[in-house]
């Protein structure tokens, strides 16, 4: 067992190098990244993300979401969870597949499964979305996309503009929608509409977290505003209890895995002063497929951290 460890630590060494830093040597680490390196001219940092692109998509451990009845619930058929940390649903009676949804547990900095990383429901999920809330106890949403972008559909709006909605057995109203800088907070008052609860297991406030500032096409511009979400994420989880985090995009992987990856990243930046985000973005491929979907996205997360350094260095002994 001891030699399996030591044997996995190596071929790591091997295939990848040492990508832990200090926050004191990040902008050193960026320049260098920044530069061309022996492989095919390729900056560091094409290189980084390269390796990261060679960890394996299981497929084999996709059979539940690849069963012809769940495809029809995938928005992007290349982005199906894995079976071994999929979000599982109560069965309806008599309805097969009704314990599936195209949702992945994903660990947090300390916690394990501290994320729910899924697409953007589409009309016809859009109840199997509300159940995983509710079943799963989840009292913060964070939407990274807007329900349209460049003229396509890329989530259905699932809550109500004003009034109440039902799905199923839930009714979801909205208490309040308020915009501050880049982001929309909504309360919702949730209802699971069943006889024999009692009237505090029927209702529960969610409260959504929605993300304007990420352009239709590329990253935001600078990191302040996923640094102001983070925060803001971590307070109503400090308020709420920490139950799962439900985070996503349109397809559930790209802008979702770089909010997971940052929102980790940054933890333990803030508890240790130390930061890998090639491995922090590998641990998220191995447990969702192509999370953090681009180089663009990769670097994003880079610059983030940079950012919080910068903004922070003052009231934090980071340098």
């Amino acid at each position: 067992m001891q030699y399996t460890f030591i044997y996995q630590a190596l071929l790591e060494y091997y295939l990848y190098g040492d990508t832990e830093l200090d926050v004191s040597s990040l902008e050193k680490h960026l320049r260098a990244l920044q530069g061309p390196t022996a492989h095919f001219d390729k900056i560091g940092l094409e290189e980084e993300f390269r390796k990261l692109t060679n960890v394996r998509i299981m497929k084999e451990n996709m059979r539940t979401g690849n069963l012809p009845a769940n495809m029809k619930k995938a928005r992007v058929i290349q982005i199906i969870p894995y079976d071994f940390n999929r979000v599982i649903l109560s069965m309806k009676r008599g309805q097969e597949y009704t314990d599936y949804i195209n949702a992945s547990f994903i660990d947090g900095y300390r916690q394990k499964d501290y994320f729910i990383a899924t697409q953007g429901p589409l009309a016809h999920t859009v109840e199997d979305f509300w159940r995983m809330v509710w079943e799963w106890k989840c009292h913060t949403i964070v939407m990274l996309t807007e329900v349209q972008e460049r003229e396509q559909d890329k989530c259905y709006q699932y809550w109500p503009t004003e009034g109440s909605v039902t799905h199923g057995e839930i009714t979801i109203e909205i208490k309040s929608d308020t915009l501050s800088e880049a982001i929309s907070i909504r309360d919702f008052l949730v209802t699971f509409n069943q006889p024999l609860a009692r009237p505090e297991e029927q209702m529960r406030v969610v409260r959504q977290f929605h993300f304007h500032g990420w352009p239709e096409i590329g990253i935001p511009a600078e990191g302040k505003g996923m640094i102001d979400l983070i925060a803001a994420v971590q307070k109503q989880q400090q308020q709420t209890g920490n139950h799962p985090i439900t985070v996503h995009c349109s397809a559930g992987a790209g802008r979702t895995g770089t909010f997971i990856a940052l929102s980790n990243i940054l933890e333990r930046v803030k508890a240790e002063g130390l930061l890998d985000v090639f491995q922090a973005v590998k641990s998220l491929r191995l447990q969702r497929p192509h999370m953090v979907q681009t180089l663009e996205q990769y670097e994003f997360c880079y610059k983030v951290v940079q950012d919080f350094i910068d903004i922070f260095s003052d009231y934090a002994n980071f340098k």
